[in-house]
């Protein structure tokens, strides 16, 4: 009977750590997010979609956070407001990549690039060949 009470005890310590484990403590989510968005980044850069001027201003903001975050880290953990701190910073950075990813500058098509794909230019075309 109390081998039973253990083995139901430490069962039960084991599916009651397991969140807290779940969770990486010194900064792993974060560790992860920094890489994954320097892979949008580097995707990015090479379809086109971001130019090399952006592509340097995000991995200018990437290397900044990975300062911050080993400096938060010099004490061995990473506190409750500077992995809030973190993540925020990092959800900037993150709609930063969206919203350069999906403007209208390409790489390789600089300010005098060809307008003929924008929407303005297509519809200005269609009500001049109208007109004549």
């Amino acid at each position: 009977m109390n081998v039973f009470k253990l083995l139901g005890i430490t069962s039960l310590l084991a599916v009651l750590t397991m969140p807290a484990m779940a969770h990486p403590q010194h900064g792993g989510g974060i560790e992860q997010r920094l890489q994954r968005q320097e892979t949008r980044i580097h995707h990015g850069l090479h379809s086109g979609a971001l130019t090399a001027r952006e592509a340097k201003r995000l991995r200018k903001q990437q290397r900044e956070l990975k300062v911050l975050l080993r400096v938060f880290r010099r004490d061995g953990r990473l506190g409750r407001g500077e992995r809030r701190l973190l993540n925020r910073e990092l959800d900037r950075t993150s709609a930063l990549i969206m919203k350069l990813k999906h403007n209208r500058r390409q790489a390789g098509h600089g300010p005098h690039r060809d307008k003929r794909h924008t929407w303005q230019h297509r519809h200005h075309d269609y009500r001049n060949r109208h007109v004549h």
